[in-house]
């Protein structure tokens, strides 16, 4: 499907959520690591927009990291799309993830911008304010 973005990781846009919480992973570790998983992102999100070719919006994904790396637990911690299909989709692309060991428990979120060429540019501004107005409790 042409036009089709996922533009991760989204905490480029936003550096608060570079940051593993508590910081025990350095940003790059965190990309390095989520954006091989963005293949399976995009493959949800071209079927949630074959479904709805108007969805798009953020998503963000949290993720506990055990202290060997490996993710012990994932979960949608914020999203603009209202699609839970595509949701519950994203959340099962993290399945299997591992990290650089962190040595102690860490919390991970990982943020993903989710585009159509047709996605109007006021909605994708809308979207972001929603996203930046989300960090302010982190």
């Amino acid at each position: 499907m042409r036009g089709l973005a996922v533009i991760a990781p989204f905490f480029t846009l936003f550096p608060a959520l570079a940051l593993a919480q508590p910081l025990r992973l350095r940003p790059a570790e965190v990309d390095t690591a989520a954006a091989k998983r963005l293949g399976r992102v995009t493959r949800c999100y071209r079927e949630a927009v074959k479904r709805a070719p108007s969805t798009f919006g953020i998503l963000q994904v949290g993720m506990r990291v055990a202290p060997d790396g490996a993710v012990s637990e994932r979960w949608i911690s914020m999203s603009t799309v209202g699609d839970p299909r595509l949701e519950e989709c994203v959340i099962g692309a993290f399945e299997g993830l591992r990290f650089p060991a962190p040595g102690q428990p860490a919390v991970v979120r990982f943020g993903m911008l989710l585009t159509t060429e047709n996605t109007p540019e006021a909605a994708k501004k809308a979207a972001e304010e929603a996203y930046k107005r989300s960090l302010k409790g982190t």
